[in-house]
């Protein structure tokens, strides 16, 4: 695998949504498919509106190389939604591939008539990339708060082959590049950056491993972040995934490279559709993005207890009265108890962070029994123990006999409000792998704040 890369600096005006967190710096992974970009279009010969199209297989590439050039060569009107009109439209003959007429009830012809005259020599008026703009628009309002903000437009191809399927978009990403830099001019905005990554190979057989190139792009944006704010530069820092054309495989390699970042996805619901749903002329929301959280592949899942197995709302029910007896036994939190009585805070002096945990076992007797378990973090270099192995070692003097396939839900509760939704760490995640591979049916659950009051659910083979 390898890359090429174009990269320019241009700006932006407000930002993200009120729903994100406050980070300062934004950078967006947006992949390039046959949604991207449309073409206004009149029969060459007599001038008859064949209204806005798309480029379609290999013709993506041909349109792209062509309008890249005529872009910079010509005179442009800019229109606010990544769109510009040329004052003197580009004749084109499309020799591969095809343009597929998006909007037909608003043509005069036939659609045989319509399907000849795309065949044939074109003026191309105008062109709109929808998707990008309605990407930019969701951080338009956030734009003053940013110190950086960076688009990476994503294509893939072999440019190596000839045959039609491997055709690249690289062209319409350089194109969709240009119009974002114009777009930002236009707004006055000159410190934000777009930057075309290509992976040199199928869009159809990529796999998460020839996506190094556009982590290192990810990387050299978050890099000077942690630079400068150390450990806490994930509250900085904000990824975005828009992931709404181009091919399965593409997305799916791209949202599992990236899904450790703890994403946002914009996701535009009516992207694929085949009728084009706004235009420059007439404007709609129909391409609005809209925004979920994806913490990692990890991924948390809100739910309710009528959702869960017995188990798991065991677990749920027993961490609960856990948590309320504890605090009854131990009301002060121990940073503050350390002024008080230090020795009181012997079990926990490390870092000063309490975490509760249950763990649901199967019995001889095929009863579900809860066992609670607590953190222990001394002062020494082997001194920390997590409380789901507190429980697990718990449950195993209870029952000598303990099998791991008799763990089925593991419930864990920071005291710390810093720590919601808190999961393994990676000495407990490998005791449970070693649980998953006679187990896969276990929960782990979490909660949303040290109250318990929402519960979340992470599948335990995603561990």
């Amino acid at each position: 695998m390898s890359t090429e890369s174009t990269e320019s600096t241009e700006s932006t005006e407000s930002t993200g949504q009120p729903d994100i967190q406050p980070a300062k710096h934004h950078c967006v992974i947006h992949n390039i498919g046959h949604h991207d970009l449309y073409v206004a279009l009149s029969r060459a010969s007599d001038g008859t509106d064949l209204g806005w199209c798309r480029p379609a297989s290999s013709a993506m590439k041909h349109v792209g190389e062509e309008l890249l050039k005529h872009c910079k060569q010509s005179t442009v009107r800019y229109v606010e939604s990544n769109a510009v009109y040329f004052d003197s439209p580009l004749a084109f003959h499309l020799k591969k591939g095809r343009f597929e007429c998006t909007r037909k009830g608003e043509v005069s012809l036939s659609d045989t008539a319509l399907e000849e005259a795309l065949k044939g020599e074109v003026l191309i008026r105008a062109v709109y990339a929808p998707l990008v703009h309605e990407v930019l628009r969701y951080h338009e309002p956030d734009y003053a708060q940013l110190a950086t903000f960076t688009l990476l437009l994503t294509s893939a191809g072999d440019l190596r082959r000839s045959s039609s399927e491997h055709r690249s978009p690289l062209y319409i990403a350089e194109l969709i590049a240009w119009l974002t830099k114009l777009r930002w001019a236009e707004q006055g905005v000159d410190h934000f950056h777009v930057k075309c990554v290509h992976i040199k190979t199928d869009p159809h057989k990529i796999t998460p491993s020839q996506l190094l190139g556009l982590e290192e792009a990810v990387l050299a944006c978050a890099s000077p972040v942690a630079d400068q704010e150390g450990e806490d530069w994930r509250d900085y820092f904000q990824l975005f995934l828009s992931l709404n054309t181009g091919t399965t495989v593409m997305i799916s390699a791209i949202a599992l490279t990236f899904t450790e970042w703890k994403p946002t996805f914009l996701n535009i619901s009516k992207a694929r559709q085949e009728a084009l749903q706004s235009t420059p002329e007439v404007p709609t929301n129909e391409y609005k993005a809209t925004s979920h959280e994806m913490s990692s592949i990890n991924q948390w899942i809100q739910v309710t207890e009528e959702e869960l197995n017995e188990a798991a709302r065991m677990a749920v029910s027993e961490l609960r009265a856990w948590r309320h007896e504890y605090l009854i036994k131990r009301p002060i939190r121990p940073k503050e108890l350390w002024d008080i009585d230090e020795d009181a805070v012997f079990f926990h002096r490390k870092g000063f962070k309490e975490v509760l945990c249950v763990v649901v076992v199967r019995n001889p007797n095929g009863d579900l029994v809860p066992v609670r378990g607590a953190n222990i973090e001394v002062s020494l270099p082997t001194g920390t123990l997590c409380a789901e192995r507190n429980a697990i070692g718990t449950a195993f003097c209870q029952n000598p006999n303990l099998r791991r396939r008799d763990i089925k839900a593991v419930a864990v509760l920071s005291l710390s409000p810093k720590l919601s939704k808190l999961g393994p760490c990676g000495a407990c995640e490998e005791w449970l792998k070693k649980v998953t591979e006679v187990s896969p049916e276990l929960r782990i659950l979490g909660f949303n704040n040290p109250s318990a009051e929402e519960i979340f659910l992470r599948p335990a083979l995603l561990t």
